[in-house]
């Protein structure tokens, strides 16, 4: 598992059945998984990590780890005090999907990045967190967040070609490896499903995040399109746990 760094505490637990409210969880952060994505991710001129991490860390990101581990330390914890954040906004409201039956949590942050969390045995540990390459080409920052739901709500739902994109039932197949998953998205109308006669609906209808404005104009319908032509091939969240 690898030395914590921090234990991020009291986070609604979106396992439950009424979640946000009702049980808590913590999640633990290893040194592992922070230098994972210091390294491969901040250090990523592609991503969009300068636009959010204060600039005096970006900057020390961005240059040779120092010799001294202590200072390494420190420069790792402020990576973790950064990313808690944005993880405590997406366990709140909750937009988070659960996949493989609860052992892995997608968390679409308030800045566009996506973070992987992983369950081995009865802990729940960071693994990951990144821009994908369509939020990143997206200009307006406020609402990159937006462009992440949709990828992930093309790549998990069921295509009914009279309804158009319902959530799974149960189990769906990997894109990757062809394997059953488990797949939920937790409280579905975060995720912008509408409830109607036949079930819910995606129709995109996306409540802002506290303190971010509402578009000016209507969120561009999607065109909605068969499960083997709607994959994105960009988000491979399941590769990386």
């Amino acid at each position: 598992m690898g030395e914590v760094v921090t234990t991020w505490t009291d986070l609604p637990d979106p396992r439950g059945a009424d979640a946000p409210a009702g049980m808590s969880c913590s999640v633990l952060v290893t040194w592992d998984a922070v230098l994972h994505i210091a390294d491969k991710h901040v250090r990523n001129p592609h991503e969009l990590w300068a636009e959010w991490l204060d600039p005096e860390l970006y900057g020390r990101l961005q240059q040779p780890f120092p010799q001294q581990p202590e200072q390494v330390k420190q420069l790792l914890i402020a990576v973790a005090q950064s990313l808690e954040q944005g993880a405590r906004h997406a366990f709140r409201r909750p937009l988070v999907l659960i996949v493989d039956g609860g052992k892995v949590f997608l968390l679409v942050l308030p800045n566009g990045a996506l973070m992987v969390i992983k369950e081995i045995g009865n802990k729940l540990l960071l693994r990951t967190c990144y821009f994908i390459r369509r939020v990143c080409a997206f200009k307006n920052r406020t609402q990159r967040w937006r462009k992440l739901v949709e990828r992930l709500v093309l790549r998990y739902t069921v295509w009914q070609a009279d309804l158009g994109l319902q959530p799974p039932g149960g189990q769906e197949r990997s894109p990757e490896s062809g394997q059953a998953v488990q797949v939920r998205f937790v409280t579905l109308e975060q995720w912008g499903f509408v409830s109607g006669p036949q079930g819910y609906v995606w129709r995109g209808r996306l409540v802002p995040w506290p303190g971010q404005p509402t578009p000016a104009k209507a969120h561009p319908k999607v065109t909605l399109r068969p499960r083997q032509q709607a994959y994105d091939r960009q988000t491979r969240p399941l590769s990386l746990v």
